[in-house]
């Protein structure tokens, strides 16, 4: 399949990554075998640029998803994965993307944030921050899942300027909006600890011309 990944005959390509898909999606175990395989990497970075066939995009960047979700796919294939531009490529699907390529792309973002290397290329890049905030509360639950998850990652391990520019694009009013609707305990967890970090550094906010953010000099 893997193989088949890599023909021209887009049909063919589209049936193999569904396949794919399912076979991570209900297995995990089933990434031990795929990672070994020579040439991965490039085929499926090769489908998420598949003109013309949304359900091939998709499904790849699912299969990259399922990949650095375990411990062996992402200490692996992560470092080639980068090289490739699967944080410019995922940015880029986010763009126009429907529910569920956003939630799959986000996904990808979010593990491949997971390392240290990943992290500072996703936060580095300019449209990072303003589409994770953007997307919260916009897509599905799981998508704000992962936007909530990246930026308390960039928060937690960053010097600040992630923060400050969260603010910058509206992250503390939709945090607060996120406390008040349905969402995993975890991410209200992460979006709480992110509301009182963000109180330290209402400061720097005083550079910005803008009325909005007047209360955070009241404690959180």
């Amino acid at each position: 399949m893997t193989w088949l990944l890599s023909v021209d005959d887009l049909l063919l390509k589209k049936s193999c990554v569904l396949t794919l898909k399912e076979l991570l999606s209900t297995d995990q175990t089933h990434v031990n075998t795929f990672v070994d395989i020579d040439g991965v990497p490039e085929s499926l970075i090769n489908l998420t640029n598949a003109p013309d066939s949304h359900s091939v995009k998709k499904s790849s960047f699912s299969v990259i998803y399922h990949i650095l979700s375990t411990q062996i796919g992402h200490n692996k294939l992560s470092p080639r994965f980068l090289e490739l531009g699967v944080v410019e490529l995922s940015l880029e699907a986010l763009v126009e993307a429907d529910k569920g390529l956003s939630e799959m792309a986000l996904g990808v973002l979010d593990r491949i944030s997971d390392s240290k290397e990943g992290r500072e290329k996703v936060q580095k890049h300019a449209l990072s921050v303003p589409l994770l905030v953007k997307k919260i509360l916009r897509v599905s639950s799981l998508a704000t899942d992962f936007c909530v998850s990246m930026l308390w990652k960039f928060s937690k391990n960053g010097d600040g300027n992630a923060l400050v520019e969260a603010l910058h694009v509206g992250a503390f009013q939709k945090l607060l909006l996120m406390l008040q609707v349905n969402c995993g305990e975890e991410t209200k967890v992460k979006a709480t600890e992110m509301l009182k970090m963000m109180n330290q550094y209402k400061n720097k906010l005083e550079c910005f011309d803008s009325g909005h953010y007047k209360y955070l000099r009241k404690s959180y």
